[in-house]
């Protein structure tokens, strides 16, 4: 349901649907002008996915196999391929928070929380968010403090592995973590979508190895002090 969910987001299951509802085999057809953004299709009332078997098994086995009709065509699973590729790219420097909205900030109490999950209301009301002590302005001066740290990281690496002084092991790991970076990022992009949270959760991990590199550096330089010294 998810990948279907992403496939609208493409643009592909609704070329798919247009190109082979004469054939009566998808009963979702008759809906596909309401076919739109994964998250309408997964979240909104409206949606067609209700009008299919919603969130049961049945919902589950109709889409599965929607989805291995779209992907095993070969003009679509290149198209598929294509947007998968250039939403990476977007992902995977895509790790700023978001800034907060109004319904967010201005909430006259806890709402849902309070609703559904009674013994977290207490620390919902302590947050700063509730407080409007998290503010938009608290958000940004972060996301520069990221953006800022995270470039020189990206830069220390590239002196990393442009050093010849550091062994093949040790580059290989910093590979690895990029690697690992751009996978999470294929594998958000391609199935669900291009959102912050996704690649937040991985993006520091480029600052263990250049925090390494900088420790290093620091500590050959004292080697060089104390040979002087001796001399």
């Amino acid at each position: 349901i998810f990948l279907f969910a992403r496939l609208c987001d493409f643009g592909i299951a609704q070329s798919y649907l247009k190109e082979h509802c004469e054939t009566g085999k998808y009963p979702i057809c008759s809906s596909i002008e309401k076919l739109h953004s994964s998250g309408n299709f997964l979240w909104g009332w409206g949606s067609p996915l209700y009008d299919t078997g919603g969130w049961t098994t049945e919902g589950e086995a109709y889409y599965g196999g929607l989805v291995k009709d779209i992907l095993t065509t070969p003009k679509y699973l290149k198209m598929y391929i294509i947007k998968s590729i250039e939403a990476t790219f977007m992902q995977f420097f895509y790790y700023e928070v978001d800034l907060l909205g109004e319904m967010r900030n201005n909430q006259k109490d806890t709402g849902a929380m309070k609703t559904y999950f009674q013994s977290y209301d207490l620390a919902a009301k302590d947050s700063r968010q509730f407080k409007n002590t998290y503010t938009n302005t608290s958000i940004e001066r972060q996301n520069m403090i990221q953006q800022f740290v995270i470039a020189v990281s990206a830069l220390l690496l590239l002196l990393l592995l442009w050093d010849e002084k550091y062994s093949k092991r040790q580059k290989a790991v910093v590979g690895i973590l990029l690697i690992g970076m751009l996978v999470n990022a294929f594998v958000a992009a391609a199935t669900s979508g291009v959102y912050n949270r996704y690649q937040s959760r991985v993006a520091w991990l480029v600052t263990l190895p250049a925090f390494w590199f900088v420790c290093s550096k620091i500590e050959e330089w004292r080697t060089q002090q104390r040979t002087k010294i001796k001399d």
